[in-house]
């Protein structure tokens, strides 16, 4: 695409060299149509989502192999412990705030301190995206937080929030990965 376009703005500048650069890449773009690169873009897009998709799903696969496995019936014993000792309500509400108070880190992290930072970062489709079932997650979390009469088994609810914190960490693993690679494909971005 970079070259094509790069091409198209030599052969402009040889029929014309008093050009200027801007004008001559408005011009080159103008001429890919009223939707320019997006086919491509979108294509890439996709292609890019897909490989984060399978590279999120390894980072999370690795919580169920050992020593990772350790960490993850250590979590789920935790969060069975906590609703055993403090009560359904206590541990739901204090999950939901666990989960507002990371989507605001999340948020901070990969959006915001781009911007201040001024620096060519990943933005993880707004690190919301970055682990998709973690996020339809907060809904049930929130449903039997809020409005639910009943309760869900302790084991059950246990099993539930500890895997939607695993899924959490395998994005931000996922995040930082791509960040790396970021870095180590284009240095001269990130100097």
């Amino acid at each position: 695409m970079v070259d094509h376009l790069a091409s198209e703005i030599e052969k402009k500048w040889a029929e014309n060299p008093s050009l200027i650069f801007e004008e001559t890449l408005s011009n080159v773009y103008a001429e890919f149509g009223l939707f320019g690169f997006q086919d491509m873009v979108q294509k890439a897009h996709r292609l890019m989502m897909g490989k984060y998709q399978k590279m999120w799903w390894n980072y999370f696969k690795q919580f169920w192999k050992l020593p990772k496995i350790i960490f993850s019936l250590v979590l789920f014993g935790f969060v069975w412990i906590c609703f055993t000792t403090f009560g359904y309500k206590v541990v739901m509400y204090c999950n939901w705030v666990l989960m507002i108070i990371q989507g605001l880190y999340s948020t901070y992290y990969f959006l915001f301190r781009r911007f201040f930072k001024k620096k060519l970062q990943l933005l993880s489709t707004l690190s919301l995206g970055t682990e998709p079932p973690a996020i339809i997650s907060i809904l049930p979390i929130t449903f039997f937080t809020f409005y639910a009469s009943f309760t869900i088994p302790f084991g059950v609810m246990s099993a539930f929030i500890s895997v939607v914190w695993l899924m959490t960490w395998a994005g931000y693993e996922t995040d930082i990965y791509f960040l790396k690679e970021q870095h180590r494909l284009y240095p001269q971005a990130f100097a």
